[in-house]
């Protein structure tokens, strides 16, 4: 006999109909009742019957817990009557551990139970915690031995686990040590996470980019850190190891200069640099040299940037650079004009400095066609507005010259101009 059959005996055998004077004198009235009367009377105690057992099923049907699932809200179980909770805090530990607590209402004092968790290890990889599918806990007895059930926790219930950013702070940088004048580049090993990226460059520099590219301002050894910190709480989630850095001494290069005031104007520049090793001059392409001070002349005016580097034994370089202002050209001190006439002013054409520097030279005279018209190699033997080859008078107008310079020093030098004959 099941427990709905039992229900139904006890309450039939307990069950007691109330008298009916009127129902007795009919009863004792047909000794032998018809079919109809006999049908009322038996549906009559069936309804009643049934009256009973509903009464007594609704009022004394023992409380059930649900023990399959925690459900999400406060219900009420029509077929068993069954009232739940929302279970109220889930929570899991450092370790990964679940930590479960539970209310549930038997009365009004909706008592807290505590419930005794089985620990069920997790496993993290690739930052992505994996739950088992279901936890089984055992409650704790409480005073009143209300709970005595096993509560089933299902994954699919419980709140969804965010998985973990794995932060790593690890320094990348080509270089541990380079020359004072050369920039370091430090970089983070995974370059965009979602922090903020502080790095500690060692001279009390701290910088907030996700990648650094740095020039330290005297040479010596730094300890280079990359701190993550929290955006929003600005706390401290992951710190690098240090990485040494090594910054070498470079040359303080340095030089000075100043204009000559001879027949041929030249600048002379000497170094001043300190503990080097060698020199490098230059000057746009026009003049270089390895030489301690070297000098130039410049041929046409305008400005000039001179660069001097200088390289210790470390293999350290520092270039210093000056700009060079020259007011005016310089053409051997050749006249713009002159008149062959005769009247002994002016009658003919020689660069005035050639004579007075003493140099070898070739000095080349041109008409605008691009025909020869005069060349020599002797300063006594000026241009006298001839043409060399048939001696013929040069017309008035404008002619090109080019003198080709031999310098003490065995480099040629080329100066160009332009001399206009009028007679």
């Amino acid at each position: 006999m099941n427990k709905f059959e039992k229900n139904i005996k006890d309450a039939v055998e307990s069950y007691e109909a109330p008298y009916s004077a009127d129902a007795w004198q009919s009863l004792n009235k047909a000794m032998g009742p018809s079919k109809a009367t006999l049908l009322k009377w038996i549906t009559s105690s069936a309804a009643l019957l049934a009256l009973a057992v509903v009464g007594y099923m609704y009022f004394d049907t023992p409380e059930t817990i649900l023990n399959d699932t925690l459900v999400t809200e406060k219900s009420q179980d029509k077929e068993a009557n069954v009232f739940t909770e929302k279970i109220e805090d889930t929570v899991y530990d450092t370790d990964g551990h679940l930590i479960t607590k539970a209310h549930t209402s038997n009365d009004s004092d909706s008592k807290l139970i505590t419930q005794h968790t089985t620990i069920i290890e997790t496993t993290v990889e690739s930052n992505i915690i994996d739950t088992p599918s279901e936890i089984k806990t055992s409650p704790e007895d409480s005073a009143s031995n209300e709970i005595s059930n096993i509560a089933i926790i299902k994954t699919k219930d419980l709140a969804k686990i965010n998985s973990l950013p794995d932060f790593k702070a690890i320094i990348i940088t080509s270089k541990t040590t380079q020359c004072l004048s050369n920039e370091f580049m430090f970089t983070a090993s995974i370059p965009d996470q979602n922090a903020i990226y502080e790095w500690h460059l060692g001279d009390e520099t701290i910088a907030t980019a996700k990648f650094v590219n740095y020039k330290y301002k005297t040479a010596g050894n730094y300890s280079v850190e990359l701190v993550l910190r929290d955006l929003v709480t600005k706390d401290i989630i992951s710190t690098s190891n240090p990485v040494e850095i090594t910054v070498l001494e470079a040359p303080n290069t340095s030089f000075t200069y100043e204009e000559s005031t001879t027949i041929e104007p030249f600048t002379y520049f000497k170094n001043t640099t300190q503990n080097y090793k060698s020199l490098l001059w230059e000057i746009e392409n026009l003049k270089s040299s390895i030489l301690n001070d070297f000098e130039y002349s410049f041929k046409q005016k305008g400005r000039y940037t001179v660069n001097l580097t200088a390289t210790n034994e470390k293999g350290c370089s520092t270039t210093t650079s000056e700009v060079i202002d020259i007011e005016q050209s310089y053409n051997l001190l050749a006249p713009s004009a002159f008149s062959p006439n005769g009247d002994n002013l002016n009658d003919d054409f020689m660069p005035k400095a050639l004579p007075l520097m003493q140099l070898p030279f070739t000095l080349t005279i041109y008409d605008r066609q691009g025909k020869l018209v005069y060349q020599t190699t002797d300063s006594s033997q000026p241009w006298d507005g001839l043409y060399t080859q048939d001696g013929i008078p040069a017309p008035d107008g404008v002619y090109v010259w080019v003198c080709q310079l031999t310098k003490e020093n065995g480099e040629t030098e080329i100066y160009q101009s332009q001399i206009i004959i009028t007679k």
